[in-house]
């Protein structure tokens, strides 16, 4: 008898193990560092570990993207250097409404990432996550290798120089009778925005940036808008999380970034 309940004794604590270990799991499945400041629900995005998609189905592109950078992301001597693979995946989770390369293939567009792999200095996983068609749009070159390239490298200098992390909104926004590239017809951008929040400084920069673009100007000052304007535009409404004021008073200023 004494064996018997031992057994059950046994048998209880291993349920509740298992309980215990899928409900840990669960949560994480439901939590992401990358939304600290976002309202809305996890299912609306394609999970990575170094961030977080809005993946539009009708354009095969990115509604937007959410990452969050750190110091010690982008320290040069924080372990082994991450060598960039520029080898595109296409993520299973969207096979059924992702481009492929045959449609950038002869198309005169970049593949442009809006998480840039150049955030993840350190961790070659993370920095191979951004290699995939869920992380790009077809960008004109001109944009791509330099206005573009320019403003990553501003929000990462920043990061830096305060020592602190920011939170990156990278999205898409697209006129009437946009163009669309390849047998899937993927989507073309007519511009592409980010947003950039210190929360430590309290501060936050906003950019919206042509397609087109067909010669930087040589200032990301040029290309700066108030969040308000950009939410506007792109019909979303980021850091909803901030208190009331302080969103009320981030988004509706421009400040001027650093270069």
């Amino acid at each position: 008898m004494k064996r018997k309940f031992t057994v059950i004794i046994i048998l209880i604590l291993s349920l509740e193990a298992c309980f215990i270990e899928r409900n840990t799991s669960e949560q994480k499945e439901t939590t992401s560092p990358h939304l600290r400041f976002e309202a809305n629900p996890i299912d609306n995005f394609v999970i990575y570990e170094g961030f977080v998609v809005a993946f539009s189905k009708e354009q095969r592109v990115p509604n937007y993207t959410i990452h969050r950078i750190t110091p010690e992301q982008l320290q040069e001597n924080n372990g082994v250097r991450a060598q960039r693979s520029d080898y595109f995946k296409v993520d299973e989770r969207v096979r059924e409404y992702s481009a492929q390369r045959s449609d950038y293939y002869k198309s005169g567009y970049d593949r442009g990432h809006y998480v840039p792999a150049g955030d993840f200095v350190y961790s070659q996983e993370l920095k191979d996550e951004t290699f995939t068609y869920s992380n790009v749009s077809p960008q004109f070159k001109e944009l791509n290798r330099y206005g573009w390239k320019y403003l990553e490298a501003a929000i990462r200098k920043r990061v830096l120089q305060c020592n602190c992390p920011a939170y990156v909104v990278t999205g898409s926004l697209f006129e009437a009778g946009h163009k669309t590239i390849g047998e899937n017809q993927v989507g073309v951008p007519d511009q592409l925005y980010k947003v950039a929040f210190y929360p430590d400084s309290m501060s936050m920069y906003a950019f919206r940036m042509n397609n087109s673009m067909e010669e930087y100007s040589g200032s990301l000052q040029d290309y700066q808008l108030t969040v308000d304007e950009l939410e506007a535009l792109s019909k979303e409404d980021f850091f909803e999380k901030l208190k009331d004021e302080d969103e009320s008073r981030l988004e509706s200023e421009i400040q001027m970034i650093e270069v």
